[in-house]
């Protein structure tokens, strides 16, 4: 699938097909309730879990209890998927502060980026930046590059 953008001065250039971004918040940890967060959000969850909880195949149990909510497109924008899960977020964002900031609970963001044919644009616009501090939670970020060129700078080529 090719994939057509254009910024605002020039023509549209074709690109490759977009990388999956994936952005999430996690709550967890001992202090979280995963259907009690739920009721307080009125977001169901992506994916939750407790604490000793089975996981499919040979996985081990849960490790801590958690609460997810997920947003995944395929996107040339890491801020695009970003400001798309603080949409969904937003209305109830007092909320989502607190737990990630309870005793015994934390709250994280994360960004996963997987790469099949050409990267994103690795930028955060200031007013997204704003509000991801609002939260006042860690920002972790992960790239996983199966391209053809990925591969070969893994290889150690150039």
């Amino acid at each position: 699938m090719t994939t057509k953008r254009s910024d605002q001065q020039g023509p549209v250039v074709e690109y490759g097909t977009a990388p999956t971004v994936r952005a999430c918040v996690w709550l967890s940890g001992d202090g979280i309730e995963p259907s009690d967060v739920e009721a307080r959000l009125g977001l169901p969850a992506t994916e939750s879990g407790r604490r000793g909880e089975p996981r499919p195949g040979r996985r081990p149990p849960v490790p801590k209890t958690f609460w997810k909510l997920v947003q995944e497109e395929q996107s040339f924008s890491i801020d695009t998927v970003v400001s798309h899960l603080l949409d969904k977020l937003w209305e109830c964002k007092e909320i989502v502060r607190e737990i990630g900031h309870g005793a015994t609970s934390t709250g994280t963001f994360v960004v996963n980026i997987h790469i099949e044919e050409d990267r994103p644009e690795y930028c955060l616009r200031a007013e997204t930046l704003s509000r991801l501090a609002f939260f006042g939670f860690e920002l972790c970020m992960d790239i996983f590059d199966s391209s053809a060129g990925g591969a070969q700078r893994q290889d150690g080529a150039p």
